[in-house]
């Protein structure tokens, strides 16, 4: 009895993608690999030797400044003794060149030798038409970059006529070196004439703002002055919010202190109300007085401990009623007493001097709200101000710069090799594809096919033993072969043996050589490629064809065979 479940394999289970299925695919479709990568090798070999050659040309430009005049150098010199203000307009060299740069790759210098191509394209036929835009020109055909870590930069054209590509960079290379000198001056005066303007302006506005600032500041007692500014920062919230802070720390000061004030008051009021003794009330009140720096510098509280000291030691030598003694108490009773009173006295004052400086820093919300707005809005001008200002210098500067035309490293010269189409590339890059794609498709069409060729397959979707594979264009093997099989399994007359052969090809030359073969061997041998009709007495060899085989015939099969339970005892793999 055969047990087995098949139902949870798919058709694409027996198809596992791996390398040496893939080798197999190869050698199956060899011829078929063969003739679509020389198609693919004859197309790109057309491609590459038809398609028209593109050239290249390029050349080298400094972007360097030459060393302005005296003038130049006196104002140098003036800003570094500016810190804050060096820091601000001084020079980056980076910046500058790549600014440069964009400036170079803008339609303003190109635009006319991209009109120059144009009219070139249309007297010259046979160059095609020009249908780019500026910017898609420009960026096909044109290469603009700096060196790393240097001021030179690389210009390179390419285009299809070598005439064309050299012509081009030779009025590049005279735009560029035009535009070093041309318009400079110009540009340089209508900006300087435009942020004097602007000066001006912002002088007024900036003059009414702290005005109206600081009336503001005086009439709500707001400490405030125009020194407190710190032009070019950003953070003007935070300055503007320090003066706030700086009231409000006040007030908590003085609140703080107060406490402090009632709190020592306090207990010397409370020690008297006890009724302690003298000695403990002079030793406490020094406690409390030396932490009061007033009391201190006129040294009661250290006299008050000076005399606690004398009367332990006249104590220890002399009666209470003595002179001495006496005269020590009441002494000591006179300093504590005022000790206690100017403690007192200074207390009281301190505390309202505090609720005086408390009642000071009260501001309504609003008003600190205002002067916030006024703040912001006067820091806001006097920045812009300082930075008009700034940049008029950074101008005059600029002008004052007398630059020679930029420095030619190399003049525009044509690469010895067009630069498209790169033939062995293309060629062999084309190939490599169309070959590989050619495995591909033939695995795929195989996997869609269902058709089975490997060994591995059969065991995959077979649960039955392999008995083994033969050649099937060695005759004697496969004579051989069921002659063995028909000594071992007809031992008796009533056994019966049934070869089932499986193809997609019901009548195969295959199927009429095993029919032929079988004929010869026992009368109850039988062959049969009906895999849809059992007999309970047979047992079964099953024949597949390998490469003419569906899977699909051997899903339905096993599925057929549960219902009869045939005996089959194993299977042969043709190849």
């Amino acid at each position: 009895m055969n047990e087995y479940n098949q139902d949870s394999l798919s058709p694409g289970d027996l198809f596992d993608f791996n390398f040496g299925y893939l080798y197999n695919v190869l050698r199956r479709n060899t011829k078929y690999i063969f003739i679509i990568t020389t198609i693919g090798f004859l197309i790109s070999l057309s491609y590459s030797f038809l398609s028209r050659e593109k050239f290249r040309a390029s050349f080298q430009i400094v972007l360097t400044n030459k060393e302005v005049d005296s003038n130049l150098s006196k104002a140098n010199k003036f800003l570094s003794s500016q810190g804050q203000l060096s820091s601000l307009i001084s020079f980056d060299k980076e910046r500058d060149l790549e600014t440069e740069v964009k400036i170079l790759e803008s339609s303003s210098i190109l635009k006319p030798i991209y009109y120059y191509i144009k009219d070139y394209y249309k007297s010259n036929s046979f160059l095609g038409t020009f249908d780019l835009s500026f910017n898609q020109w420009k960026k096909d055909n044109l290469l603009i970059f700096l060196e790393r870590n240097t001021s030179v930069l690389n210009i390179s054209y390419d285009d299809y006529d070598q005439a064309l590509v050299i012509n081009v960079l030779n009025k590049v290379s005279n735009a560029y070196q035009d535009y070093s000198g041309r318009d400079r001056i110009k540009t340089l005066s209508k900006s300087i004439d435009n942020i004097n303007d602007q000066i001006s302006i912002y002088k007024s506005k900036s003059a009414n703002s702290l005005v109206l600032l600081e009336d503001y500041a005086l009439k709500n007692n707001i400490p405030f002055s125009i020194n407190y500014f710190t032009f070019g920062s950003t953070d003007q919230s935070q300055l503007s919010d320090g003066f706030i802070s700086k009231l409000e720390n006040e007030r908590l000061s003085a609140s703080l202190k107060k406490r402090d004030y009632m709190l020592k008051l306090s207990k010397i009021k409370k020690l008297w109300q006890e009724g302690r003794s003298d000695q403990y009330l002079s030793e406490k009140m020094y406690f409390i007085s030396s932490t009061i720096p007033e009391l201190t510098e006129q040294r009661i509280p250290q006299t008050l401990l000076e005399s606690n000291t004398k009367i332990s030691e006249l104590k220890s030598k002399f009666s209470p009623n003595d002179p001495l003694f006496i005269e020590a108490v009441n002494r000591r009773n006179f300093l504590l007493s005022t000790l206690r009173d100017q403690s007192i006295a200074y207390l009281e004052t301190m505390i309202l001097e505090a609720d005086y400086i408390i009642s000071l820093s009260r501001r309504p919300r609003d008003v600190l709200v205002r002067f916030k707005e006024l703040y912001r809005e006067t820091f806001r001008l006097y920045n812009t101000l300082s930075y008009l200002e700034n940049e008029h210098i950074t101008l005059l500067l600029e002008l004052a710069r007398n630059q020679d035309p930029w420095e030619l490293i190399s003049t525009p010269t044509l690469e010895d090799d067009s630069i498209s189409p790169r033939k062995i590339p293309i060629i062999f890059s084309s190939t490599l594809l169309t070959f590989i794609l050619s495995v591909f498709y033939f695995y795929y069409k195989e996997k869609e096919s269902s058709i089975i060729y490997d060994e591995k397959q059969f065991k995959k979707l077979l649960p039955f033993n392999l008995l083994k594979t033969i050649n099937k264009i060695e005759i004697e093997s496969l004579e051989k072969t069921f002659f063995n099989l028909s000594a071992h399994y007809l031992k008796n007359n009533t056994d019966q043996l049934c070869i089932m052969y499986f193809s997609k090809s019901k009548i195969s030359n295959t199927y009429i050589q095993l029919s032929n073969i079988i004929d010869k061997l026992s009368p109850n041998l039988f062959f049969t490629n009906d895999i849809e009709t059992f007999n309970s007495e047979y047992i079964y060899i099953l024949v597949f064809e390998s490469g003419d085989t569906l899977s699909t015939s051997i899903q339905q099969f096993l599925q057929d065979s549960k219902l009869m339970n045939p005996t089959i005892i194993g299977y042969i793999i043709l190849n």
